[in-house]
Parts: C-alpha cells; structure tokens; sequence
C-alpha cells in the first residue's frame, strides 16, 4: 500500500508542477500560486468530510476549538 501511496504522490506532484508551468507561461506566478492553494484546501476539505471528520485532539481546525475556547465563548 505504501509503494502505491508513493507513485500516486509523484505522480501528482509531477502533473501539478507540469501543468502550472505550462500555466504559468500565460499567467502571473502569483495568481497560479493562490488558485493552487485555494484548490488545495476545496479537495482537503472535501476528503475530510468524505472520510467523516478530522480525528485530531481539536477536530478540524476551522470549526474544532480548543475545550478552553470554548468555556469562555459561552
């Protein structure tokens, strides 16, 4: 499972950083810089409701908030 892990990863990386040059070429590097970004976190955050949830001490960080911040916000 790890090895497929792995090539998937690469595979990804090389077609990402493959098309954003080609991209790039017509664009400011900036702008492919924060559609990347901002594409990153839509399929983060899809995997993370497709998978149930974030299982870490806080939840997910843009609704999970410590149990202290939470005492003192009610």
């Amino acid at each position: 499972m790890a090895i497929l892990l792995a090539l998937a990863s690469s595979l990804m990386w090389g077609m990402s950083d493959f098309i954003g040059g080609l991209i790039s070429r017509r664009r400011p590097v900036l702008v492919i810089v924060g559609w990347s970004a901002l594409f990153g976190l839509v399929m983060a955050s899809v995997a993370v409701v497709l998978i149930e949830g974030w299982h870490g001490p806080y939840g997910w960080a843009p609704w999970g908030r410590p149990r202290e911040w939470r005492a003192a916000s009610v």
